[in-house]
């Protein structure tokens, strides 16, 4: 049994209407979900379903800032990113996870103050005015008369 197959042409033309269907306009601000497809040493390139691939700098990559953030984006795996940058002339946009995470690092610690909620944190420097601490990913300092004794 042979079958024959009826296959439409499809041109460019037709490509580029079909394209034209879909929004692909991104906004400063706007959060995207996006598929890692590409590491390079200057950053990461993803798939957030537009014409051309957003782009994650290593120094955008991190609440830290850490050079090693191919190591923390494997490929294949989707992520949420924030648009920090319109597209550029080829539709390129830049994202940033960092970014993203320091707001909702301070949502998280705004819903504390609220809720009087009261958090451990981890001491990671002291100086003569008290202590430095990591406070849901973000620095923080606590005076040296906010302390308790702890015997």
């Amino acid at each position: 049994m042979n079958a024959t197959k009826n296959i439409q042409p499809f041109s460019a033309d037709d490509f580029a209407n079909a394209l034209a269907e879909h929004n692909y306009e991104f906004a400063v601000g706007q959060v995207v979900k996006g598929k890692v497809i590409s590491v390079e040493s200057s950053g990461i390139y993803v798939d957030i379903g537009a014409k051309s691939l957003g782009f994650l700098p290593i120094e955008e990559a991190t609440l830290s800032g850490s050079s090693r953030s191919g190591d923390a984006f494997p490929i294949g795996n989707e992520y949420e990113f924030l648009i920090i940058s319109s597209q550029n002339a080829d539709g390129e946009v830049k994202l940033s996870v960092r970014r993203l995470l320091f707001k909702q690092a301070w949502q998280t610690l705004k819903d504390y103050q609220t809720e009087s909620k009261v958090f451990e944190t981890k001491v990671i420097g002291t100086n003569s005015g008290g202590v430095i601490v990591d406070a849901v990913g973000l620095r923080g300092f606590v005076p040296r008369s906010h302390l308790t004794d702890a015997t």
